[in-house]
């Protein structure tokens, strides 16, 4: 009888060691639950890329009309909340700096006689990303695709937004000096007659000149051929070379 009381005893005791571990488990795996909670909170703290928008240092294209564009580096802003908050683009065809005052995130860029809207994403943090009107008809774009534009010799354009593409009927890569045909546009005879670090001249079939063309920008030669400078390399020394990258449409 004694041992029978006594087997008893041994499995109620072991029961509760059981029912004891098990608990324990629980609040082990309870606080280890907790511990990942407090990591994922930290790094839910960490800046986070956003998958839409231009970010700091982004090139972008502002729309100008049917044949020309301007490309703008995007070179950081203010927080909203600052005093004074502000701006910056870089003008890729002219180098200058533009500044504009954000009001409540955001700012007008004026350029060719048109206004672009620019509005911070993340209005609360430094360098924002942005969202851009990119063709200036006052309706932000948010759906940004990219390409990649030919001045990679000048400049790493990798990563270029644009409201949409730039299209030529040619692109050509010509030596200063250099002439070659465009059969596609009846051209017989497109010579890069000068071309500097800044910007090209051409003439057409020995007929029609440009004047200075600055990169990144184009004009209209003749009737039928408009001239954009999509890339310069310039390597000024005995032996160097002076080369342009053209679009023609």
């Amino acid at each position: 009888m004694n041992k029978i009381i006594l087997v008893s005893l041994m499995l109620v005791i072991s029961l509760f060691l059981i029912v004891g571990c098990a608990k324990q488990t629980e609040v082990s795996d309870g606080t280890e639950v907790a511990d990942d909670g407090a990591l994922a909170g930290e790094v839910s703290r960490l800046p986070i890329r956003p998958t839409e928008g231009v970010v700091k240092n982004d090139f972008f294209i502002l729309k100008m009309d049917a044949s020309q564009n301007e490309i703008l580096q995007y070179k950081g802003a203010d927080k909203s909340t600052a005093t004074s908050p502000r701006i910056k683009f870089k003008l890729i065809s002219s180098g200058e700096t533009l500044e504009y005052a954000l009001t409540g995130g955001s700012a007008i860029v004026r350029l060719g006689g048109k206004s672009y809207q620019i509005q911070l994403t993340r209005p609360d943090k430094i360098d924002s990303p942005i969202n851009v009107d990119y063709d200036g008809d006052g309706t932000l774009d948010t759906v940004h695709k990219k390409s990649t534009l030919h001045s990679k010799e000048l400049m790493d354009l990798a990563g270029v937004y644009y409201i949409e593409p730039v299209t030529c009927t040619e692109v050509k890569t010509l030596l200063e000096g250099e002439s070659v045909a465009v059969e596609s546009m009846g051209i017989s005879n497109l010579v890069l007659t000068f071309v500097n670090a800044e910007q090209a001249r051409v003439s057409i079939d020995g007929t029609a000149s440009s004047g200075g063309i600055a990169l990144g920008r184009g004009t209209q030669v003749t009737s039928g051929a408009y001239v954009h400078v999509l890339g310069i390399l310039y390597q000024d020394y005995a032996g160097g070379i002076h080369q342009a990258t053209l679009c023609l449409r």
